[in-house]
C-alpha cells in the first residue's frame, strides 16, 4: 500500500507451507479512531522504512503494519498477544488493518496448539484458516 492508502497493489503469497490463523482478541479498535490516532501521530511515530516487495515473499515472509505502534499504544493486550504467539514459535504474526485481529503463520499445527495455549488467558478468538481458503489483510 503506498500514497494515503488509495494505492494497492497485490502480493501472490503462497503460505499453503504454513498453518495459517486469524487470532480475534475480545478489544476492538474504531477504524476511524485508528486513522486519526494516525494522522495525529504522524510526525511522532519511529520513522521506519517498510521491507520492500520481496521481504514478503520470504520463508518465512516478513509481515508488517504500521498501525501496530499507535494500536498498540492505546491498547496494549494486542502487543502481547502478537509477543506471545511470536514467543510460542510462530513464524511471523501482524495485525491485520487497524485492528484488533492479528494474522499468524505456523510451521506445524503443533507450533499453532502451543502458542494457542499461551494465549488461553486472554480468551482469544482462534480461528486456522484451510489450505487454499483466501485470506484478505
Amino acid at each position: 500500500v503506498s500514497g494515503i492508502g488509495e494505492c494497492m497493489e497485490t502480493v501472490d503469497l503462497n503460505l499453503d507451507d504454513y498453518v495459517r490463523v486469524i487470532i480475534s482478541p475480545r478489544v476492538r479498535v474504531n477504524t476511524a479512531w485508528a486513522y486519526r490516532r494516525w494522522d495525529e501521530a504522524a510526525s511522532l511515530l519511529t520513522p521506519r522504512v517498510a521491507p520492500d516487495k520481496e521481504a514478503a515473499l520470504a520463508k518465512p515472509p516478513v509481515l508488517w503494519n504500521d498501525f501496530e505502534e499507535v494500536v498498540f499504544a492505546r491498547f496494549p493486550v494486542i502487543g502481547r498477544i502478537k509477543a506471545a504467539v511470536l514467543a510460542s514459535g510462530a513464524s511471523a504474526c501482524v495485525m491485520s488493518g487497524s485492528g484488533s485481529n492479528l494474522f499468524a503463520l505456523f510451521a506445524s499445527s503443533r507450533a499453532s496448539a502451543v502458542a494457542r495455549r499461551s494465549v488461553a488467558k486472554w480468551q482469544v478468538g482462534w480461528h486456522e484458516v484451510a489450505k487454499g481458503e483466501p485470506v484478505y489483510l
